[in-house]
Formats: C-alpha cells, sequence, structure tokens
C-alpha cells in the first residue's frame, strides 16, 4: 500500500524539493491532488505501481549514465 510517507520519499529522491509538481506531474494528476494524498486522501489503486514504474526509469538511466562513465575512464598504465 502506498503511503504519504513513501510517496514523499520516492518524490524527494527523484526530483529533489520540487518533487511535488513534479511527481504529479509524471502520475498524470494535478499537484493539488497530489497534497490531498499527502494529508491522507486514499489514494487511487496503481498509484504505487504508478511510482515503481517511474523509479525503475529513472533507474535504467541512471544506470546508463554510469555505463557511459565507465566506459569514459581510460586504463591507468602499469
Amino acid at each position: 500500500m502506498m503511503t504519504p510517507d513513501l510517496l514523499q520519499r520516492a518524490g524527494a529522491f527523484l526530483y529533489g524539493d520540487r518533487w511535488k509538481a513534479m511527481l504529479s506531474r509524471d502520475l498524470g494528476c494535478s499537484d493539488r491532488t497530489l497534497r490531498r494524498w499527502m494529508a491522507g486522501k486514499p489514494m487511487p489503486a496503481g498509484t504505487l505501481e504508478k511510482v515503481r514504474a517511474i523509479l525503475a526509469k529513472h533507474r535504467r538511466a541512471l544506470e546508463a549514465i554510469e555505463d557511459a562513465l565507465e566506459a569514459a575512464i581510460e586504463p591507468v598504465a602499469a
């Protein structure tokens, strides 16, 4: 079950200080709706899965950047 605490933790990690506006955009709801959820209004079914999908998308993007950085490291001559 998605809780306001989990929603806040995921949003702040993904987007920083402006997480409410950016997460609501990615969830397809208004930031006002998201604020209602944070105040305790029940979240619709599927919110947890949507947040997990957003996290997975960001994880894949971070892994691609990490791979590119790893490839850019020049080997140290022995």
